[in-house]
């Protein structure tokens, strides 16, 4: 069964991810939402913090925290998923260490902003952006992507054993 990680450092990360998980829950994959709880609770940004454990209605993935980089490293060291969907960059050092394939979604229209833009491209096996203007856009600044249904092919993951 193919097992996948959704990273979700807040909680608005479901508004773009939440159709992606409810989406491999159909198809009836292992989906495990890692939710990262080093993030504050006290700074302008408090009130998202990653506790929530929405309902889908295709299934229930399994919710599973970790404290930071360091963490989610030991995370594929202990149980690495057949590929991991985020909307920030991979950081480079955990996604070298990850055998997993990353699919990186665009989350704001601030993708080429991100100090991690290039990096990310460059770790992540696909971009996921909002549409053919932000590829034009994308690939101006040297950042290939993909249209965000090519994400979902099968044949780019490995298969869990």
């Amino acid at each position: 069964m193919t097992r996948v990680a959704f990273v979700i450092k807040r909680k608005t990360h479901y508004r773009l991810l939440g159709a992606a998980v409810e989406e491999a829950l159909r198809r009836g994959w292992q989906v495990e939402c890692w939710h990262d709880w080093s993030q504050s609770r006290t700074n302008w940004k408090g009130h998202d913090f990653p506790d929530l454990e929405p309902a889908f209605r295709s299934g229930s993935p399994r919710f599973i925290s970790f404290q930071g980089l360091e963490e989610l490293g030991e995370r594929f060291e202990i149980e690495p998923p057949a590929a991991v969907v985020c909307v920030d960059p991979p950081e480079p050092a955990i996604a070298a260490a990850s055998p997993a394939p990353w699919f990186w979604l665009q989350f704001a229209t601030d993708l080429v902003l991100h100090p991690g833009s290039a990096d990310g491209v460059r770790d992540a096996a696909a971009l996921g952006v909002f549409s053919p203007w932000w590829v034009i856009r994308t690939s101006s600044h040297n950042m290939p992507c993909v249209a965000i249904p090519t994400i979902w092919r099968t044949d780019r993951l490995r298969r869990a054993s």
